[in-house]
């Protein structure tokens, strides 16, 4: 069973903070919305992947069809709790193509 795998003198501090740093810092994710049906296994994977308060998304993105994108806007309000979209001029300078979006998120 896996109480009997458990060691009782483990420090639980010890193991959340080594928990939490196996997640990733950064999570890049670079025009990967353009099919309605990829959505729900793009945005389970970041909710796996990520871990709130460690983990900034940062997000490429170019709306395509409609389906997919309301699909892509429900499931990004309900995972994240911050969606700012960055001025990449503002910021470094580097202009970008209007169609595109830049976004950087938290949990």
């Amino acid at each position: 069973s896996l109480s009997s795998n458990l060691d009782t003198n483990v420090d639980i501090n010890s193991n959340t903070s080594t928990l939490i740093n196996s997640f990733p810092q950064v999570m890049l994710i670079a025009d990967c919305i353009w099919l309605e049906g990829l959505v729900n296994p793009l945005m389970n994977t970041v909710e796996q992947l990520s871990h709130a308060g460690h983990t900034e998304v940062i997000i490429t993105y170019q709306r395509r069809g409609k389906a997919a994108h309301d699909v892509f806007w429900k499931r990004l309000r309900d995972a994240f709790t911050s969606i700012e979209e960055l001025d990449t001029m503002e910021m470094c300078g580097l202009e970008k193509p209007e169609f595109m979006s830049l976004f950087i998120c938290h949990r």
